[in-house]
């Protein structure tokens, strides 16, 4: 029984030397969750990039370079090339969200175009310094807001490298033109 008594004891001198519970203090508040979602781009090619047709120097290497500029041919300008005409700047139909911008740029800088037929040897020719036209900005990249309805188009443009003594042929190619927000 003494036993009993010190455990009794001792169970009870823990208890009283406890302190007091304190009273807990809590709040609570509702959180709004909101989120926009954007309309998906869409961005189609309307019109292919056509260079012409050229003549190539058979000792120098030359260029053509084809400006957006608002016009179906854009601005024309060549070095060590004569140029047969039929140039068109390229066009794409972009649809996105109303009031958005949106940016525009080609995925790579330099496409090389193989010679599709009649060509012997093999050949290529590089394309680079793709321009684009938009939302009036000129430029590579660009930005466009698209208002209204939240379409537009985007004039492409770029520059065409002619070999020295490029073998004759027609020459074709793609270059991916990303655009996003």
């Amino acid at each position: 029984m003494n036993n009993k008594k010190a455990l009794m004891m001792g169970a009870e001198a823990v208890t009283l030397s406890m302190p007091a519970a304190q009273k807990a203090e809590a709040a609570s508040a509702n959180l709004n969750i909101n989120a926009v979602v954007l309309q998906a781009i869409a961005l189609a090619e309307a019109q292919p990039l056509v260079f012409g047709t050229l003549a190539a120097d058979a000792a120098l290497a030359g260029t053509v370079t084809l400006t957006p500029d608002g016009t179906a041919g854009g601005t024309l300008g060549t070095s060590n090339v004569s140029h047969l005409g039929a140039n068109v700047v390229g066009l794409l139909d972009l649809t996105a969200g109303t009031g958005i911008v949106v940016n525009i740029a080609a995925n790579t800088a330099t496409v090389n175009i193989p010679c599709t037929a009649t060509c012997t040897p093999a050949n290529t020719m590089a394309v680079d310094a793709f321009q684009f036209r938009g939302d009036g900005n000129t430029g590579a990249p660009i930005t466009v807001n698209l208002t209204g309805a939240g379409t537009t188009q985007i004039e492409v443009g770029a520059t065409l490298n002619v070999n020295a003594g490029q073998a004759a042929g027609s020459y074709a190619g793609v270059v991916q033109i990303n655009a996003n927000y």
